[in-house]
C-alpha cells in the first residue's frame, strides 16, 4: 500500500511539473507572439522611380531605402526562426520589388527543381504573401527557390499563371532572390484602402516554415497547404501605396486555342460522373476576360476544351461518403471562391457544396461576372450544353480583420427532369480576442417535384473556440429527406443531430527528438426522421514528426451507416453497416524531393472485412528527372463468404526540359476482382511548353484521368492575347 501511494505522489508530481512547464512555454511563448510582427501594425511602402525594363535592376540606394522585415517566426517549432532572413519591399508604378537574404550556414541549401511550378515545396523557397483586398478575399503568394524557380497561387483561382520575374544566387552559407511582380497580375490597385503582407521562407532540409507575421492562432501545414489564405488576417497593413488604376488594372485578354486529333479514341471525353462518353471533337475554341477595374472582371468561354484531363483521381480507397472531385476545368476552376462561399467545415460526414461544378459535364458556352468591390466578393454564372442550362451565384461580405462574414449562394438547373434551385444564406461572427466564433447556415431546395419543401432543407450551426495550438468545435446539421439539389454535392441527407471535434496542434521540447505533434478527436451523432441512428462516428489521431523528419500516424475510426431499401416517409427494409478502420501511416522526408510514404489500414467496411496497404515514394535523378513509383492494394473478406481484392500499381517519370518546357509519361494499372474501383491499364504521356513566354503548347498521349488507356494523340496551341493570369 506504501508502494502504491509513493507511485501514486510520483505520478502526481510529474503531471504537475509537466502542467506548470507547459504553462511556462504558454507564457513565454505568448510573450515571443507579442514581440513577432502581428495584425495590429502598419508599414509604409517607399516608391521608387524606375525606367523601362532595365528598372528592374534596382540600385543599391533604391533598395536601401526599401522597407526591411526581420525578425522572422519559425511556426513550426513555434519559437524564433534561429536561420536569419530579411526582406525587402518596394515599388513603382508598374511593379513591387521584393528581395531577400537568406543566411543558411550550418544546414544544406536544398535546389533540385528546375521547372517553373513543378515540385513545390520539395526545396527551400521564399515568398512574399499579398492581399490587395484587405479583408482576406483576394490573397497571393508569390515563391521562388535558391534556382528562382517560381511558383504562385491565389485565393479566386487554382490555376494562377500570371507573368513574373525571379531571379536567385547560392552563395557561401547562404542564398539571395529577388522577385519583379505586375501590379496588372493581381489587380493591384491600393488608392483608398490597405493591403496585407506578408514573407515567409521554407527550410526543406529540416521541414520547418518561417514567417514574418505570427500570431498563436497560426497553424503550421505542409506545401501546398502551407502558406493559406485564411491566415491573412493576421498579417500587418501595408500603407500608402499610390498606384494609377489604369496601372493596376488588367489588361482585356483572350485564350485562343486550336488543336487536332487523331486516334480511335478521339471523340471520348469525361461526362458529369467520372466516367468517359462520346463527345463531339472540338478544334477551336476561346476564353476571354475583361476587367471592369483591377478586381472586378467579365470571363466568357465558347467551345471550351477538355481534352487534357491533367489530374489522376483513380484510387481504389474505399469510400464511405460520396467522393469530391477537384475541379480542372479553366472556366470553373479560376473564381471558384466566389461561387461557394460557405466556411462551414465538414468534420467527418462532408459540408454540402451548393454550386458543385464537377456535376456539371461538358458545356458549350459560359460566361460569368466576378471579383470584389471593397468588402464585397461576388459572382453570376451560367452555363449551357446540350440538354440544359445552369445558372449560379455567390456573395460574401468580410470585415478586414475577419470578425464578421455574411454569405449567399444559390444555383438553378433547367434541363430533361425539370427545373431545380437551390441557394443558402448564412453568417459568422468571431471575437478576434478571445477566439470565439458563431456560425449560422440555412438552405433550401426548390423543385415542382418535391412532395414536401419544409423537408428539402438544410441547416448548420457551430461555435468554436480557438486558442494557440488548442481548437475545440461543437456543431449541428440538420439536412431533409428531400434536400438534394442537382447541381450539389451532397453526402448525406435525413440526418440531423451534432458534431464535435478537438484538435490539438503543438511543438515538441527542444531538447527532445519531436518536432511536431498533433492529437484529434472528433464525433457526431445523426438521427433521421424515423428516430433511428443514421449515422454516428467517432475518430481519433495521434500525428507525431521526429526532427529525424519521420512521419508517423495513428488513427482509429468507428462509424456506423443505416440504409434502408425504401427511405423516408416508410423506412423500410431497414439494415447497418459498419465502417470501422484502424489505421497507421509512416513517412519520411515527405517535404522533399525523394519522399516516402508506407500505410495500413484494417477493419470492417460496409459487406466485408477490408484491408488497405499502400506505399510511394519518388526519386530525382539529378536536377532534371524524377521517378514515382506507387503501390495500392485492398483484400476483402465478405461477410456473405468469399474473398477478393484490387492492386493498384502506379509509375510515374518526369523529365524537366528548362524552366517553362517539362515532359511526363504515367503509367497506371488497377487489377483484381471487386474492390472500388474498375480495372484497367492506362498509359498517357503529356508534353507542356509555354512559348514566348505565355503561349502554350501541348503534345498529349490518353490521358491520366481515364481507367484504361485513351487511344488518341492531341496537339494543342494556345494563343495568349493580353495580359494572363
Amino acid at each position: 500500500m506504501a508502494q502504491a501511494t509513493s507511485n501514486l505522489t510520483m505520478v502526481m508530481t510529474r503531471s504537475i511539473l509537466k502542467a506548470g512547464a507547459l504553462a511556462v512555454a504558454i507564457l513565454l511563448q505568448t510573450a515571443q507572439s507579442q514581440a513577432a510582427t502581428n495584425a495590429h501594425q502598419s508599414f509604409s511602402a517607399t516608391k521608387i522611380t524606375t525606367a523601362g525594363q532595365a528598372g528592374e535592376q534596382l540600385t543599391d540606394s533604391q533598395w536601401a531605402s526599401a522597407l526591411q522585415a526581420q525578425g522572422f517566426f519559425d511556426i513550426t517549432t513555434r519559437a524564433p526562426g534561429t536561420l536569419a532572413t530579411t526582406a525587402s519591399l518596394t515599388y513603382d508604378d508598374r511593379n513591387l520589388y521584393i528581395a531577400f537574404h537568406a543566411d543558411q550556414a550550418n544546414l544544406p541549401i536544398r535546389a533540385t527543381q528546375t521547372t517553373n511550378n513543378v515540385g513545390f515545396g520539395a526545396d527551400d523557397f521564399v515568398g512574399v504573401c499579398i492581399d490587395t483586398s484587405g479583408n482576406g478575399t483576394r490573397v497571393f503568394f508569390f515563391e521562388t527557390t535558391p534556382l528562382g524557380t517560381r511558383y504562385q497561387q491565389a485565393s479566386a483561382s487554382s490555376r494562377f499563371n500570371p507573368l513574373w520575374k525571379a531571379t536567385a544566387h547560392i552563395e557561401k552559407g547562404r542564398w539571395t532572390a529577388t522577385m519583379v511582380i505586375p501590379f496588372a497580375a493581381i489587380g493591384g490597385s491600393a488608392n483608398g484602402h490597405d493591403w496585407r503582407f506578408n514573407f515567409v521562407r521554407n527550410v526543406a532540409a529540416v521541414n520547418e516554415h518561417y514567417t514574418w507575421a505570427y500570431d498563436p492562432l497560426m497553424f503550421d501545414n505542409q506545401p501546398p497547404n502551407w502558406p493559406a489564405t485564411y491566415e491573412a488576417r493576421f498579417w500587418p497593413s501595408l500603407k500608402g501605396l499610390n498606384v494609377a488604376q489604369n496601372t493596376a488594372r488588367p489588361k482585356p485578354q483572350a485564350a485562343v486555342y486550336s488543336l487536332e486529333s487523331v486516334g480511335r479514341d478521339r471523340t471520348q471525353f469525361p461526362l458529369a460522373n467520372g466516367d468517359f462518353g462520346t463527345q463531339s471533337v472540338r478544334v477551336a475554341g476561346v476564353d476571354a476576360v475583361y476587367p471592369f477595374t483591377s478586381s472586378l472582371r467579365f470571363v466568357g468561354t465558347l467551345d471550351p476544351d477538355f481534352s487534357n484531363v491533367e489530374v489522376d483521381q483513380q484510387t481504389i480507397a474505399p469510400q464511405q461518403f460520396q467522393r469530391s472531385l477537384a475541379e480542372y476545368r479553366p472556366f470553373f476552376a479560376r473564381g471558384a471562391q466566389y461561387f461557394n462561399p460557405n466556411v462551414f467545415p465538414g468534420v467527418i460526414v462532408p459540408n454540402t457544396l451548393i454550386f458543385y461544378t464537377p456535376a456539371i459535364g461538358p458545356f458549350d458556352s459560359g460566361v460569368k461576372v466576378e471579383g470584389t468591390s471593397g468588402l464585397n466578393a461576388f459572382g453570376v454564372l451560367n452555363v449551357k450544353g446540350a440538354g440544359f442550362n445552369d445558372t449560379a451565384y455567390g456573395y460574401k461580405y468580410r470585415r478586414a480583420d475577419g470578425s464578421v462574414q455574411v454569405w449567399s449562394d444559390g444555383a438553378m438547373t433547367r434541363d430533361a427532369l425539370g427545373r431545380d434551385a437551390a441557394a443558402e444564406i448564412g453568417s459568422e461572427i468571431r471575437n478576434v480576442h478571445s477566439g470565439l466564433i458563431f456560425g449560422v447556415d440555412q438552405g433550401g431546395e426548390w423543385n415542382p417535384l418535391i412532395p414536401d419543401a419544409s423537408l428539402a432543407r438544410n441547416t448548420m450551426a457551430f461555435v468554436d473556440s480557438q486558442k494557440p495550438n488548442f481548437e475545440t468545435y461543437l456543431g449541428y446539421r440538420n439536412a431533409g429527406p428531400y434536400f438534394a439539389p442537382r447541381t450539389s454535392f451532397t453526402a448525406l441527407t435525413d440526418f440531423r443531430g451534432p458534431e464535435a471535434y478537438l484538435n490539438f496542434l503543438g511543438p515538441g521540447a527542444a531538447s527532445g527528438p519531436i518536432k511536431s505533434e498533433g492529437i484529434f478527436f472528433s464525433a457526431d451523432r445523426f438521427r433521421d426522421r424515423s428516430g433511428a441512428v443514421r449515422q454516428a462516428d467517432l475518430i481519433g489521431n495521434l500525428d507525431v514528426v521526429f526532427k529525424t523528419l519521420l512521419h508517423v500516424s495513428l488513427s482509429q475510426q468507428t462509424s456506423e451507416s443505416r440504409f434502408y431499401n425504401i427511405g423516408y416517409p416508410t423506412y423500410a427494409g431497414a439494415f447497418d453497416q459498419r465502417f470501422d478502420q484502424s489505421s497507421v501511416f509512416l513517412g519520411f522526408r515527405e517535404q522533399s524531393a525523394s519522399p516516402s510514404t508506407v500505410s495500413f489500414s484494417a477493419g470492417p467496411f460496409g459487406n466485408a472485412y477490408v484491408q488497405e496497404y499502400g506505399a510511394n515514394t519518388t526519386r530525382q535523378l539529378g536536377t532534371s528527372t524524377s521517378v514515382l513509383l506507387g503501390f495500392g492494394a485492398t483484400y476483402e473478406r465478405n461477410f456473405s463468404g468469399g474473398a477478393d481484392g484490387q492492386y493498384l500499381r502506379r509509375l510515374s517519370w518526369s523529365r524537366s526540359l528548362g524552366p517553362d518546357s517539362s515532359l511526363t509519361i504515367a503509367l497506371r494499372s488497377i487489377s483484381g476482382t471487386g474492390g472500388f474501383a474498375q480495372p484497367g491499364v492506362n498509359l498517357a504521356a503529356i508534353f507542356h511548353r509555354r512559348v514566348a513566354d505565355k503561349n502554350d503548347l501541348y503534345t498529349s498521349f490518353g490521358t491520366p484521368a481515364a481507367t484504361a488507356t485513351l487511344n488518341r494523340f492531341i496537339v494543342k496551341y494556345v494563343w495568349q492575347l493580353g495580359t494572363i493570369d
